[in-house]
């Protein structure tokens, strides 16, 4: 976790002791955890030195210590569980194999796969031993030894065996966790949530195989089978990159030669039943700014720093205080990533003037906490609940223009800022810059002079309305 962080977090300092006397270390102290004390028996505690001895220094020390003691005891738990899940077996597998240094095509020191190849022999009762013992070492002698271990090795060990024959293939629902682990997918986060739910979609319609197992011909009935559905093309197509990154990540780190046909997929009239977005109209604006006017509730501060940045939905919803600059010649946000909110592309990086009832909102919001809309932070606190704070904003936003036919989501407030900006004349080097598009920045970027004709040109867009 980045260490500028630390200050704002809302971490309770626990585990931690300071014997009596002046300047004394402290210690990181922690009581076991009850299901792992067979483990450390017969210790009971985790005691490691800080070598620091005030709190203050302490904290980042601490905090790695436990995310140290965390880490492994994650590891012990897992290594106990290896094998009850069928839809982690290749991973628990390949993790079995780490353990003995072989890799995931099951290559490895020979004295390493010994190693194993006693591990597993010793899963066997004597009487087995002893009939392998009598067979003594003919030509057949490890297929009928990999024959009687399957009767007594748990799943994921029977895989590691495949994986060192060189007769192992994963199937595409055993690629989800990996390509997670790989890419650093949190649990329960929506881009896990969309891989999985894609592999779902293949598997309910075809029977689970390793993915070049499927051919073009299955592929293609698939995509005519999610469109006859009434799914639209670009759904399709994104689930479809999806697979294709998920598949060629993971056969790329555990080094799978085979050749899939995932890749640039034949969708049928690709993005004809595209509908342009709405943009919001000025009397929409009228009324939404009539209606928002010196509100400070959080859902309608969320809509005006939206409507006047054009910033998105999530953007907003996972601000820091310290991401606030209102003491300065232009009051701005600095949009950056902070351990709880991820941004949709590097791009999304940047400055953003405040103006208007963004300003208005920002003075309304407490700014001595850590964040400016805790309440969507999930309790667990590794991610903002945007999708939440979204459904919210979409229905506050109807409230207001009842009456309205169709009206605009809360996402329509960027491309309205687009069309805005483009009516007063605002470069689209400018335009991009504010709205996180552009990939390339100017040579000002970021310095007082930068902000201020961004402001400026935000600005014109009020005095247009």
């Amino acid at each position: 976790m980045n260490s500028s962080y630390l200050d704002i977090i809302d971490v309770k300092v626990k585990y931690w002791q300071q014997p009596r006397g002046a300047n004394t270390t402290i210690y990181y102290k922690r009581r076991i955890a009850k299901d792992l004390l067979d483990h450390y028996s017969p210790k009971t505690k985790v005691t490691q030195s800080t070598e620091k001895n005030t709190l203050s220094e302490a904290i980042p020390v601490l905090f790695k210590i436990n995310q140290s003691i965390e880490s492994e005891w994650k590891f012990i738990r897992e290594k106990r569980n290896r094998g009850e899940s069928i839809s982690n077996l290749s991973r628990d597998a390949f993790a079995l194999l780490s353990d003995y240094d072989i890799d995931s095509n099951g290559k490895g020191e020979e004295l390493n796969t010994m190693l194993l190849g006693d591990h597993l022999d010793s899963k066997l009762p004597y009487e087995a031993e002893e009939k392998l013992h009598k067979l003594g070492k003919g030509s057949d002698y490890d297929d009928i030894r990999v024959g009687i271990l399957k009767e007594y090795l748990a799943p994921h060990e029977l895989v590691a065996i495949d994986i060192l024959k060189g007769s192992h293939s994963l199937y595409i629902s055993e690629y989800v966790q990996p390509y997670a682990e790989l890419k650093g997918f949190k649990e329960n986060s929506k881009q896990l949530k969309d891989t999985a739910r894609a592999v779902k979609q293949l598997t309910d319609k075809f029977a689970d195989r390793p993915p070049h197992k499927y051919s073009r011909q299955e592929i293609n009935e698939f995509i005519k089978y999610r469109l006859y559905s009434d799914v639209k093309t670009s759904t399709v197509e994104r689930n479809f990159n999806i697979l294709n990154a998920m598949i060629n990540k993971v056969n790329i780190e555990y080094e799978i030669d085979e050749v899939h046909r995932f890749a640039k997929p034949n969708i049928p009239k690709k993005g004809e039943d595209k509908k342009e977005r709405k943009n919001f109209s000025p009397e929409h604006f009228k009324i939404l700014r009539s209606g928002l006017q010196g509100s400070s509730n959080d859902v309608d501060c969320l809509i005006k720093i939206i409507l006047d940045t054009g910033m998105r939905v999530g953007e907003v919803v996972g601000l820091a205080s310290q991401d606030v600059n209102l003491d300065c010649e232009t009051p701005h946000i600095t949009l950056q990533k902070n351990p709880f909110r991820r941004l949709k592309t590097k791009n999304s990086e940047r400055l953003v003037p405040l103006v208007g009832l963004a300003l208005e909102s920002i003075k309304h919001l407490n700014l001595d906490t850590p964040w400016l809309f805790e309440r969507y932070l999930n309790n667990d606190k590794t991610a903002f609940k945007s999708t939440s704070a979204s459904n919210t904003i979409n229905n506050r936003i109807r409230k207001i223009l009842q009456g309205f036919p169709d009206v605009p989501t809360a996402h329509s407030f960027r491309h309205t800022m687009q069309t805005r900006l483009r009516d007063v004349e605002c470069p689209e080097d400018v335009r991009k810059e504010i709205l996180g598009w552009r990939s390339g920045i100017s040579e000002r970027y970021g310095s007082p002079t930068d902000l201020k004709i961004k402001a400026e040109y935000m600005l014109k867009t009020l005095e247009r309305e």
